[in-house]
């Protein structure tokens, strides 16, 4: 019998996450074809010292911890999340503006298509 028995994924999650700061609650929003793996990244990016969001990377070294929560997702085939770029863009400019994460949190550029999106560029840093 194989140690490897696992299934083969097939697809993967496309998203909108947030990322909470458990003390200040300061949160910052963004969205990924594939979330799991993003999220993963920011992780390890923060853990390194290397987080190209300065205040987020200023407060983990702080001490600070941080919560991970998916607020939209859709299963899509494997690598084909970026097919949902529009969708996602959509979902991630509610979230900010919902969560007001801009003026009250990590996200310091506006995403593309929100409200204070000047030159209707995508930065989310």
């Amino acid at each position: 019998m194989e140690k490897n028995n696992r299934i083969k994924r097939n697809f993967d999650i496309a998203g909108v996450y947030l990322i909470r700061n458990r003390k200040t609650g300061m949160v910052y929003i963004s969205s990924s074809g594939d979330v799991f793996k993003r999220i993963a990244s920011h992780r390890y990016a923060l853990k390194s010292g290397k987080h190209p969001n300065r205040l987020l990377q200023a407060d983990y070294d702080a001490g600070h911890r941080f919560d991970y929560e998916l607020l939209y997702s859709e299963i899509v085939p494997l690598y084909q999340g970026c097919k949902l770029h529009s969708v996602l863009k959509e979902k991630e400019d509610y979230f900010v503006e919902k969560y007001n994460s801009i003026n009250a949190g990590y996200n310091i550029i506006p995403v593309y298509g929100g409200p204070n999106s000047p030159g209707r560029k995508h930065f989310t840093v």
